[in-house]
């Protein structure tokens, strides 16, 4: 008999992948998707047992997706942002084999204390289901050691990635060459990427306080801000706008993943200020493109990237570096990171996270 998992996450730009990968490369178990929204539009290889719900709570009101969660083997919710709250409500028997997967800012924000009687009956309901649910699955290794400093819960944990949609497969070596032929044609201002988002866990305005010590004339800095919160956009570019002029270019509209990677190729540092894991596909993407890159190293992805072998600096150095010191990255270094990425088998670590996942019994 095949075993039969039901996905509950939100639509947006990693919900392609995901259903992508888990439909092409774990196939030999029967996966139902359930979808929050549909304000972003999927490429799905099939849609074959993906439903939409407008909201979460409907899965409660929904007597075909009730009966097929009843059914169910497992239960994963990815992307722990509002979809536990309509879980919380599922009853104990379909808790009992729901696995959480967290992204990051999902449980961080647990950090804080509620703003509003309905922030804090989320995180109640949040912190009821971590404590009842099957098993608790994070990013990255550490990941759940934080986690454990915020909310003191012990649970079965494990580790396993947002998949990626193996269907769009990319060569960054084409990329690094590109851009390396058109660099050694013309001489230009160092281009740096700071943060990946507007959201406030990337401290922007003490990344451009450190820059703007460097001789502006030498310097773009390009802000991605295409999604987040919109009162915080609003501070990073009347901020970015007052600290570095003409030199600061945000980044509001959303691209596609492939005109993306091309934009990161044309960068030559990026800095990442976020307090928190966050960002690491931008930092991946531009340790495989031979970019420097400037990460906090009291984050649990500091130590994710350093076990690995990759070669990053502490953003604490820039306040003491001059300018060459600051945009000097030595070639060993540099092809270190892009072998590391270019042997680096995605598809099948992937696989075997989720395949341990899976492989889990849940029967009460």
């Amino acid at each position: 008999m095949i075993k039969e998992i039901v996905h509950i996450l939100s639509n947006d730009k990693f919900t392609t992948g995901y259903v992508n990968f888990m439909k092409e490369h774990m196939s030999q178990y029967k996966h139902i998707f359930i979808i929050s929204g549909k304000s972003w539009e999927n490429q799905f290889i099939d849609n074959e047992n993906v439903y939409y719900v407008k909201k979460f709570f409907a899965i409660l009101i929904n007597p075909k997706i009730k009966r097929m969660l009843g059914q169910s083997s497992q239960i994963i919710v990815s992307g722990v942002f509002n979809s536990h709250v309509a879980v919380a409500f599922l009853g104990k028997k379909e808790l009992k084999k729901t696995f959480l997967h967290f992204w990051g800012g999902d449980f961080y924000c647990l950090r804080e204390p509620a703003n509003s009687l309905k922030t804090l009956m989320k995180n109640v309901l949040k912190i009821y289901c971590c404590k009842k649910c099957a098993g608790l699955i994070f990013l990255i290794d550490g990941e759940y050691d934080i986690f454990f400093e915020i909310t003191h819960i012990v649970n079965a944990h494990y580790i396993a990635p947002v998949p990626r949609d193996t269907r769009r497969k990319l060569r960054f070596a084409d990329y690094r060459e590109q851009h390396r032929d058109a660099d050694e044609q013309m001489e230009r201002p160092v281009n740096i990427l700071v943060g990946n988002s507007a959201t406030k866990t990337n401290h922007h305005q003490e990344v451009f306080e450190m820059l703007r010590r460097f001789p502006l004339s030498r310097i773009r800095v390009y802000v991605p801000l295409s999604y987040g919160e919109a009162i915080y956009r609003e501070e990073v570019l009347r901020e970015g706008k007052r600290l570095l002029g003409e030199r600061f270019h945000p980044i509001l509209d959303f691209m596609k993943y492939e005109d993306y990677v091309a934009f990161l190729a044309g960068m030559d540092i990026g800095i990442f200020n976020n307090d928190r894991q966050q960002g690491m596909a931008n930092v991946t993407i531009m340790l495989a493109l031979g970019k420097k890159v400037y990460a906090r190293d009291d984050t649990s992805m500091w130590k994710r990237y350093i076990n690995e072998g990759r070669c990053i600096y502490p953003i604490s150095t820039i306040k003491k570096l001059d300018f060459d010191a600051f945009t000097f990255f030595d070639e060993k270094e540099k092809q270190k990171n892009e072998m590391l990425e270019d042997n680096y088998d995605l598809v099948k670590v992937t696989k075997e996270k989720w395949s341990n996942i899976f492989t889990i019994s849940c029967e009460s």
